[in-house]
């Protein structure tokens, strides 16, 4: 029988039963779940701002007078081609609506305002 016949021949099962398998499998679980865990900058539990905390933010403001406001934003990501941070902040379910804090490098708000929760269009977000 030749390598390929071989191969051919394992069952999925065969393949399972294997201890090494089944560490290797296990490895490449947790290892799944600690990169999927880094794709997102995420909020730690606790109270989430109203929208009337998240209308003070203005442009200019630093990152750590929006901190000392509002918190921790609920997510992030970097905008590459604007060399911006967004700061996600999620404070109502039902509206569909996320607060959006466009952070520069230097650590000032460039802008913010309302935009679409992703989460509503039934996407599989980290979020």
């Amino acid at each position: 029988m030749s390598i390929a016949d071989a191969v051919a021949a394992t069952t999925f099962h065969d393949l399972m039963s294997t201890s090494r398998f089944s560490v290797l499998s296990r490895v490449l679980g947790a290892t799944l779940l600690v990169a999927a865990a880094g794709c997102a900058t995420l909020r730690n539990a606790g109270p989430a701002p109203t929208e009337a905390d998240l209308a003070t933010i203005q442009p200019g403001m630093t990152r750590q007078q929006v901190l000392d406001r509002v918190g921790p934003p609920t997510w992030t990501f970097a905008v590459w081609q604007e060399n911006l941070t967004i700061w996600n902040y999620r404070y109502s379910h039902s509206a569909c609506l996320i607060y959006q804090v466009s952070m520069r490098p230097e650590g000032t708000v460039r802008d913010a305002g309302t935009a679409a929760d992703p989460a509503c269009d039934g996407g599989n977000y980290p979020f």
